[in-house]
């Protein structure tokens, strides 16, 4: 006979079934310590005087007690919240409002003005000297003040440079690329690029007084609040063929190293400047009016249409090509692939007027960068350059006459003021004459095709005394001309300007761009062999002996600086001279900032044709930095790294985990509940 066994729960179903419990128990613990958020612990710590005070408390005195700020400096690096804990208590009375401002002398501004608070809180200050009131009105409507004033010190930022790393430049064009630098220090920052040659920079200083920006009546001379500066990358000239690649090389790019520094730190970016060679114009002397006899010497037109092209050569180069139409009547004569006219009239040739048209063409370019429409308004095919003149043929040539004129033959005139003049021209034999403008004998402007003309100029500064200008008219073979004579008072120049001739005005400003510094030379020796004049060698003597440099190491070095819109004002003009510690082999390795190999180092033995100076953009942990470019002198916060046990990532991992866990754990035990039904069914079979 075969026992029955007590039905119930087998000690595997219970022993999987509290398993189960105990994970699902724990999955929800571990979610809920998982998705709390640890809040960071900040420690600060301060190091000042101490000094023990003996106070009298009066009975029944009330006043605001100011715990934090203290009267101290609060040290920050450049990337943190400048924040300053605000904690008060009332002595002594029933508080029924708070409010409080804050006062930055730096910025002689209020950042903070009666801004309502409850005990105690936090507040974002600024760098300098601040100055926080604290008031109070009590319950009995009694109004109580404190201040304190504290120091905000931020160590040195380093300056950072925003420039595209590609730039685009035609040929023919000067470079004026702007592009911003910041400095939350606003300290002197100092520009300059490497190699300095073709491109420099402008202005070379910013923040500081030598700035062409600078306004003495602006906080430190600038917009306060605004870190942010405008700089330019600038050409010394028009742009050449040669510096684009040559007719058949369609562009050419400079890689330069542009860097900013205050001193202490630096940034520093490489740009690509690409130079796009176009298909230049022409250039085309003025063929203007012609007249002809239909006999006699006069005659006979031969001319040679006189062109220039950069590319494609002269009048004569097989490259350039031309051609000839005329507007009205037959046509008189052709053009020789070199550009000749040669006609000659006779009795059969049509009296009158014959307007022609001479256009001359060059050649395509062979091989045009590819984005030259985008950057360069052409597409490199061929160009041309025409001219509409008119010949005149007549049996009897009379001569153009200015018929009016104004003003008066004798006038008065201001430099820097504009004159006007004009002309009325005549012409018995119907020809438009040509007119020629000229001033103290040189040519200054040209028209055709109208009787009348008038023209505009203006003397420069500085300039006084009897001037003349002349108009001539012309109809190709006879002449007529009137001249004005100018009475000059002289304008004043602006400060370090220079007189000139006319068309200068006093509304230009200079825009100086400078060469790198040649190399440090000895001051002793260079006025020993003749090099440095006496004046300037006891100029530098002077600056060495208050940097603390004796004869041996008192130094010169020079520099050419030069405008770039030829304003011929000296004003402003930067110092081509200065002192510098002399050593005799300048080098990367001799712990001074010094120049060497044709450029100049940033810091101390980095940049120029050194190693690269450590930077916040470079990608290496460096210049006690807290991270990869960040924290330290950077003025970027580095990005809090989050514990392991608290990144989302890893609770999902986890639980993950404990479902698959639960999973084959419920899978065992329906497996094992099978078998046991199945063991259960073949026992019902055996029982009788």
């Amino acid at each position: 006979m075969i026992k029955r066994k007590k039905k119930g729960f087998s000690f595997e179903f219970k022993l999987a079934f509290y398993l189960i419990i105990f994970i699902l128990f724990s999955m929800v613990n571990t979610y809920l310590l998982l998705s709390q958020d640890s809040p960071a612990i900040k420690l600060t710590g301060n190091a000042g005087l101490t000094s023990a005070t003996i106070s009298l408390v009066v009975q029944d005195a009330a006043w605001i007690n100011i715990t934090e700020p203290l009267n101290t400096t609060y040290d920050f690096f450049p990337a943190e919240d400048l924040e300053i804990n605000l904690s008060v208590h009332p002595f002594n009375f029933e508080p029924a409002e708070w409010w409080f401002s804050v006062w930055n002398e730096r910025s002689s501004l209020w950042i903070i003005e009666n801004s309502s608070f409850s005990p105690n809180i936090t507040f974002i200050a600024e760098r300098g000297l601040n100055t926080v009131y604290v008031y109070s009105n009590s319950t009995l409507d009694v109004l109580y003040s404190e201040e304190v004033t504290f120091f905000v010190n931020v160590s040195n930022s380093a300056p950072v440079v925003y420039l595209n790393d590609s730039i685009y430049v035609c040929e023919g064009e000067s470079l004026f690329y702007e592009f911003n630098v910041s400095d939350e220090d606003i300290n002197e920052l100092s520009l300059s690029i490497a190699p300095s040659e073709i491109f420099f920079m402008y202005p070379q200083t910013i923040f500081s007084t030598d700035n062409p920006l600078y306004n003495p009546n602006l906080i430190y001379g600038y917009i306060y609040g605004n870190s942010n500066a405008t700089a330019y990358l600038a050409s010394s000239a028009e742009l050449t063929e040669e510096q684009a690649g040559g007719f058949a090389g369609s562009f050419r790019t400079y890689l330069r190293n542009i860097s900013v520094d205050d001193g202490n730190n630096v940034d520093s970016i490489q740009t690509n400047i690409t130079v796009i060679e176009i298909n230049d114009l022409l250039e085309k002397e003025i063929i203007g009016v012609q007249t002809v006899y239909t006999r006699g010497d006069n005659a006979t037109l031969h001319k040679t249409i006189s062109v220039n092209d950069s590319e494609s050569g002269m009048e004569d180069s097989p490259q350039i090509s031309f051609n000839i139409s005329f507007n009205s009547g037959p046509e008189l004569f052709g053009v020789t692939n070199d550009g000749i006219i040669d006609f000659t009239a006779d009795n059969s040739t049509p009296l009158g007027i014959h307007n022609v048209s001479i256009c001359a063409m060059d050649m395509e370019l062979p091989d045009p960068y590819e984005d030259i429409e985008v950057y360069c308004n052409q597409t490199g095919l061929s160009n041309s350059v025409c001219e509409d003149f008119t010949i005149t043929v007549v049996d009897d040539n009379r001569p153009p006459t200015i018929i009016d004129s104004f003003p008066n033959q004798t006038f008065i005139a201001v430099g820097e003021k504009s004159i006007l003049l004009n002309v009325t021209t005549y012409d018995p034999d119907h020809t438009i004459p040509d007119v020629y403008w000229y001033v103290d004998s040189v040519q200054k402007d040209y028209a055709s095709g109208n009787l009348t003309d008038s023209f505009n100029y203006a003397f420069s500064c500085g300039l006084s005394g009897l001037h003349e200008i002349e108009v001539v008219i012309t109809d190709g073979l006879l002449n007529d001309s009137f001249a004005w004579e100018v009475i000059l008072f002289a304008s004043t120049c602006p400060e370090g300007a220079t007189s000139g001739g006319g068309g200068g005005g006093g509304g230009c400003s200079p825009q100086w761009i400078c060469e790198d510094w040649d190399v440090c030379q000895n001051a002793k020796d260079s006025l020993d062999f003749g090099v440095l004049a006496g004046e300037d060698y006891r100029l530098i003597q002077y600056e060495c002996e208050q940097q603390g440099f004796d004869e041996r190491f008192c130094g010169f070095q020079l520099k050419t600086c030069t405008d770039l819109l030829e304003c011929n004002y000296l004003a402003n003009k930067p110092a081509e001279i200065q002192s510098c510690y002399y050593t005799e082999n300048p080098s990367c390795e001799d712990g001074l900032k010094n120049c060497h190999d044709g450029a100049c180092e940033i810091l101390i033995d980095c940049g120029g044709t050194c190693g690269a100076c450590p930077t916040c953009t470079d990608g290496i942990k460096n210049q006690k930095e807290e991270g990869v470019d960040c924290g330290g002198p950077c003025p970027w916060k580095c990005e809090v790294e989050q514990p392991f046990a608290q990144r989302k990532g890893t609770l999902y991992i986890f639980i993950g985990l404990i479902i698959l866990l639960l999973a084959l754990i419920i899978s065992r035990i329906v497996k094992i509940v099978r078998v046991k039904k199945s063991l259960g069914d073949e026992e019902k079979k055996v029982l009788p």
